[in-house]
């Protein structure tokens, strides 16, 4: 294959996707999250550009492809569990893509130590703050490095 030297910064969103970004969350209102210290609530997550992304969507599509090839010419018993999976696969698809945060506080106003169990349980209880990052790891704006003057 030929050896090509690209110089695209305005649409090179690889680099950032795969070290990631800090994403500072924020309230219903649009205003910035803070915790009970008055500090921002951010999350450290890398893009839909990244490897870790996607492998975890092929993962996610074999997943749903072996669900459905189990249930052809089955009837459907039970949507809701469907429905179940597939939302615990989106819940797991974000947390292998967060890889730390910042400000998030337990009932005591100590500062809650990043895992991804934690992290599991931080998408499963904050739907507002799930829907955020997902929608934040395929927004390529936010992996821009470096802007070029027109």
């Amino acid at each position: 294959m030929p050896d090509f030297d690209f110089n695209l910064p305005d649409i090179d969103t690889r680099p950032l996707a795969e070290t990631g970004i800090d994403l500072p969350l924020k309230r219903l209102d649009g205003t910035p999250l803070l915790n009970a210290l008055k500090k921002p609530v951010t999350v450290h997550i890398f893009g839909s550009d990244s490897v870790t992304y996607r492998k975890a969507s092929r993962a996610l599509s074999r997943s749903r492809i072996d669900r459905a090839q189990k249930m052809q010419g089955a009837q459907v018993q039970d949507p809701d569990s469907i429905a179940d999976a597939n939302d615990a696969e989106a819940i797991e698809m974000l947390v292998k893509c967060t890889t730390g945060w910042s400000g998030v506080l337990d009932s005591k106003d100590k500062e809650v130590p990043f895992s991804a169990a934690a992290a599991k349980v931080f998408y499963e209880q904050f739907p507002a703050g799930r829907d955020q990052v997902d929608m934040a790891i395929v927004d390529r704006t936010l992996f821009i490095t470096a802007s070029s003057e027109a």
